[in-house]
């Protein structure tokens, strides 16, 4: 059933203003992808990982600290939807630019789904990960890669694309489910396949969710992302295409100021986003993201870039390798061993200070960057929303 690889196509035609923008026309955009249920089923059924027990969860467990998706409130919600004696399909999705040959000239936009059963220490092996596909580009010529029409275009394809992937998704939901032989003999029942988590860095966020340059899960604006929260309001499907009337309204009256406010507050006003499903809850409560629309959608299930790492204990394993090194370089010296570590130089005491901050109080430094960031009108700063920070505390 798992052994013949189920491609998936998404066709959109390209429309013929935006074909005389292009140094070579092309009718018709073609994304080719895997089947991201398919590809789930093959890492439990195929992966030397899933051959391992021990690297696999399936369902909530109880834990007194947050430090896997078993242990979140999150997934327990899930299984409390669920239909008794079944599970989910849990999947984790990346999108990023890649390279498509040695020289970086022919880049793209790439997939990437993990599987979330997997556990934390076993989802950093690329044997828990499999690429869905690459997004096709169009060859634009260069003066004209700016101009409105063309850039519209690409975001609705884009779009296009991803309802593709979602569509995958609840077509397995809306379906009677699968049971699949695990490589040691158990078999389990699948009901739902779910998305745990999108994972991007900017700008990839921001293609995702159509965010433009505000915060992907609250309504903060670029230029307040160093602010303490005073009165923050969580993006859902619901309040976004409030806040799409109402500045739709606004331009009936002033269209220069709507569309300058829209974009503030990070909703397009032209373009649906892909990734909506409040219209694909099934009969028993699932869209693909879960069974709270207000809870489980793009933008609540897309974390902040900067806590990426903490997510997946990379940030740790960094403030530990540091410490290591510290201790190690400083024991090489004369008289000194593991705990009687004097730094006597500027390099050591720069890595301590480094680790010992990012062990202790890892969220001083990412407030500490917001802010600097704000101070010198980094362009990175709207990728660090202290405001959503403040409620991960």
């Amino acid at each position: 059933m798992y052994g013949v690889p189920e491609w998936q196509r998404a066709v959109i035609n390209v429309p013929p203003e935006v074909q005389l923008l292009l140094s070579k026309p092309v009718e018709t955009l073609v994304f080719r992808f895997l089947d991201p249920v398919y590809s789930l089923l093959r890492l439990l059924t195929a992966s030397p990982l899933a051959a391992v027990r021990t690297n696999l969860f399936f369902g909530p467990e109880p834990s007194t600290a947050y430090r896997d998706i078993c242990h979140g409130e999150r997934l327990q919600r899930i299984y409390d939807a669920l239909t008794p004696g079944t599970h989910a399909l849990t999947s984790i999705l990346f999108f990023d630019a890649i390279n498509r040959d040695k020289k970086g000239f022919n880049t793209g936009d790439g997939a990437i789904i993990v599987g979330a059963f997997f556990r934390k220490y076993a989802r950093e092996s690329s044997m828990s990960k499999v690429s869905l596909g690459t997004f096709p580009t169009l060859p634009v010529a260069p003066q004209n890669k700016n101009k409105v029409i063309y850039t519209r275009f690409n975001k609705i394809a884009r779009a296009y694309f991803h309802k593709a992937i979602l569509m995958c998704y609840n077509n397995f939901n809306r379906g009677p489910g699968t049971v699949v032989e695990l490589q040691n003999g158990e078999k389990l029942s699948f009901s739902k396949a779910i998305i745990m988590a999108i994972y991007c860095d900017h700008p990839a966020a921001a293609k995702c969710t159509h965010t433009l340059m505000a915060c992907v899960q609250c309504f903060t604006k670029k230029d307040d992302m160093d602010t303490p929260p005073v009165h923050m309001e969580m993006r859902n499907e619901e309040n976004m295409a409030r806040k799409r009337r109402l500045f739709h309204i606004d331009g009936q009256r002033n269209i220069k100021r709507a569309k300058k406010m829209a974009k503030a507050a990070g909703v397009e006003l032209f373009l649906e986003n892909g990734w909506h499903c409040r219209h694909l809850i099934d009969d028993e409560g699932f869209s693909p993201f879960g069974p709270d629309y207000k809870k489980d959608n793009v933008y609540q299930n897309m974390p902040q870039v900067s806590l990426h790492g903490m997510d997946e204990g990379l940030t740790l394993k960094l403030c530990v390798g540091l410490l290591e090194s510290t201790i190690h370089e400083a024991s090489q010296m004369p008289n000194m061993n593991a705990t009687a570590v004097i730094p006597t130089s500027y390099i050591n005491v720069h890595l301590m200070y480094i680790a010992y901050t990012w062990l202790i109080q890892p969220m001083y430094i990412i407030y500490a960057s917001a802010v600097m960031c704000n101070m010198y009108n980094c362009t990175f700063k709207c990728t660090l929303c202290v405001q959503c920070m403040y409620r991960c505390l």
